[in-house]
């Protein structure tokens, strides 16, 4: 029915550098002169293409074919994880709930334990003898 394939002079450009980066290797759809087939219209495909790494502060790319009537487009590169899910703030402070109860309910434990420690090695029934002092008058102290 028809093929797909992309060139082999594909380029990522780093907008917010001018850096322009070629390509490196596909996977889903093969870099020309191979081809990829389809059987049927319509048919969709799943591909990745592979450059070298950016750096990461980078904010806008544009990919370009560089073919007549190739593809070309410019994305918008996110790194804040608050933006890929509305449930990240959610799950974090769950797994922080989470762990402060873990906390309370270990160090709740270690108290308990020294107590029964403490007391168990102390007899219960006699009495511990305190080592009072005697108050005595100082000879030099004078009250007007």
């Amino acid at each position: 029915m028809g093929w797909v394939n992309f060139s082999r002079a594909t380029t990522l450009k780093d907008l917010g550098r001018s850096r322009i980066y070629n390509i490196v290797y596909t996977e889903g759809v093969p870099l020309s002169p191979q081809k990829k087939d389809f059987e049927l219209i319509g048919e969709g495909v799943y591909c990745s293409m592979f450059f070298p790494p950016i750096p990461k502060d980078s904010k806008y790319i544009e990919i370009n074919e560089n073919v007549e009537g190739g593809f070309h487009f410019v994305l918008k590169l996110e790194s804040n994880v608050n933006n890929y899910s509305s449930q990240y703030a959610v799950m974090n402070n769950y797994i922080k709930k989470k762990r402060e109860e873990e906390t309370l309910q270990r160090n709740k434990a270690m108290w308990e334990k020294k107590q029964r420690e403490t007391y168990s090695s102390t007899p219960s029934k006699k009495k511990i003898k305190k080592n009072r002092k005697a108050l005595v008058k100082d000879p030099d102290f004078k009250i007007d």
